[in-house]
């Protein structure tokens, strides 16, 4: 009878604990898409450090121009979609993370494009497995839409396609001419 006191005393004081971080970890991440001003500029200023930084709006974007001292130096430009909450570099739209999801690994310490692309292209490969797609070629990936969504080549059903798609929301739709 002790034992089993000890066992369920051990089991609760467990289950107590992962209640615990599961209500911590749930409530870390209390922002809800789409993303408002005051949310954006907040998780801005906490995961990107952003403070002090001009500041637009552009629709559902969001954009955060750093203010460089030295006058001929050339700042840098974020841009963040309320929708999926992803940051990208505005210059070539292409992403660096994630606002609201913990998971989003972020490509900002990347400083070489080749490991840059590669991590890309490892994030991508969810996208094409869940929904059976296929690279149409090692470079399928082709650039970024300046909105945090890349574009690329693929096949579904042998059929090619160019798809439209969010590497940390796995968001993606077909590119229909004119897109």
């Amino acid at each position: 009878m002790n034992f089993r006191w000890s066992m369920m005393k051990k089991m609760a004081a467990v289950l107590g604990i992962v209640l615990i971080l599961a209500g911590c970890s749930a409530s870390s991440s209390a922002a809800e898409l789409p993303l408002d001003e005051q949310e954006v500029k907040s998780l801005m200023a906490e995961k990107m450090k952003v403070q002090d930084w001009q500041f637009s709006q552009k629709e559902d974007q969001f954009i955060f121009s750093s203010n460089p001292s030295d006058t001929g130096a050339n700042g840098t430009t974020y841009g963040v979609n309320a929708n999926t909450g992803t940051v990208y570099d505005e210059t070539s739209g292409m992403p660096l993370t994630n606002l609201v999801m913990k998971a989003a690994s972020g490509f900002t310490d990347i400083q070489d494009g080749n490991k840059y692309l590669a991590q890309l292209v490892e994030l991508s490969q969810a996208i094409l497995d869940d929904n059976g797609l296929v690279a149409a070629s090692e470079n399928w990936i082709q650039g970024g839409y300046k909105d945090g969504f890349l574009y690329g080549d693929v096949t579904k059903d042998e059929q090619a396609m160019s798809i439209k798609f969010d590497v940390f929301t796995k968001e993606w739709s077909e590119i229909k001419g004119g897109e």
